[in-house]
């Protein structure tokens, strides 16, 4: 499989952060996200939440790939500017499990939970993202 094979992920999800510290309702934002399929076992992408414009940088490790299921081991970093939260800004360091789903061509279904700690804040974060997306 060469380099670069896929471009991947155009989409949106909702995102949940910090369901211990605030309504159940305020944590959900959306995001937009882009990245590259560098082999068939490694990737990247980087996510911007909205309306803050928060970022994460996350990478995958596939330990399961079929022709329509992933499994990916997923580390990574979120970025939070404050700007919508009144304990200011946040970097979280996560890990999470991926499960992507192909729904038809490049269109694919995905569920990922994670967990980390916020260093700044000294808070523990469980994001959980549930969204579509398109490999080009």
């Amino acid at each position: 499989m060469g380099l670069l094979k896929k471009l991947a992920c155009l989409g949106a999800n909702l995102r949940a952060l910090d369901f211990d510290r605030r309504d159940f309702s305020e944590n959900f934002a959306w995001s937009v996200f882009g990245g590259v399929q560098i082999t068939d076992w490694l990737g990247a992408r980087l996510e911007l939440y909205f309306p803050a414009i928060d970022f994460g940088v996350w990478l995958r490790f596939s330990f399961l790939r079929l022709s329509w299921l992933s499994l990916d081991a997923v580390p990574g970093v979120a970025v939070s500017t404050g700007a919508l939260d009144d304990r200011g800004a946040g970097v979280a360091a996560c890990v999470g499990l991926m499960a992507e789903f192909r729904v038809w061509e490049g269109l694919v279904l995905f569920v990922f939970p994670a967990a980390g700690i916020d260093a700044l804040r000294a808070t523990w974060v469980v994001p959980f993202s549930l969204g579509v997306g398109y490999y080009l």
